[in-house]
């Protein structure tokens, strides 16, 4: 009944057998996305077609090219200007100066502040410390007293060895409830211990 009445979400619009056999003759030296370009100008239709039209189709249909045909389609479109070899994107925007401070954002949600050196970022708290205070010792770490990486200036900058930060960070993690359990048994064998 719907179908009578025209109440159709969308109309489908299947492939005729000239655009598959079309689509046979020529996968192997016209790319897929210049192909979508040849059947919008030669078969219209309501939603167009695209690259995933003609990819999907040629899937169904087992039309695969080969390494060499793919090559050769690359090579044409290059001739024709329709394929951008990419180029890297410091040759585009450019290389950060030496001695830029950037602020990165970390996959953990904590931001550091890096200083751009002559080959490479480093983290900018340590190589400030060198520069201003001295060498850090090997096994220390540059922390800051009010926990805000992006303060670097020497009154904020602390040494913490790794096992002082190994603690800091376990008993960070440490839920509040859990503490407050933990405290709680000790107390229970403080007073087991007296009994006994």
């Amino acid at each position: 009944m719907i179908y009578k009445l025209g109440l159709k979400k969308m109309e489908l619009e299947y492939w005729t057998d000239e655009q598959v056999n079309f689509l046979k003759e020529n996968y192997k030296k016209i790319g897929d996305v210049e192909l979508a370009e040849i059947f919008n100008s030669k078969w219209t239709k309501n939603k167009g077609w695209t690259k995933k039209h003609i990819e999907k189709k040629r899937r169904y249909l087992g039309l695969k090219r080969t390494e060499k045909q793919k090559l050769e389609i690359v090579k044409s479109n290059s001739r024709n200007g329709k394929y951008n070899t990419s180029e890297k994107s410091w040759k585009t925007r450019g290389v950060t100066k030496t001695g830029t401070l950037k602020v990165w954002k970390l996959s953990t949600g904590r931001s550091v502040v890096v200083i751009r050196l002559k080959d490479r970022f480093t983290p900018y708290a340590p190589y400030f410390y060198k520069n201003q205070i001295g060498e850090v010792p090997k096994g220390m770490n540059v922390c800051f007293k009010d926990g805000n990486p992006l303060n670097i200036v020497k009154e904020n900058l602390v040494l913490k060895s790794d096992a002082e930060l190994a603690s800091e960070n376990s008993k960070n993690r440490t839920p509040n409830e859990l503490k407050e359990t933990i405290r709680l048994i000790n107390k229970i064998n403080k007073k087991i211990k007296e009994k006994s």
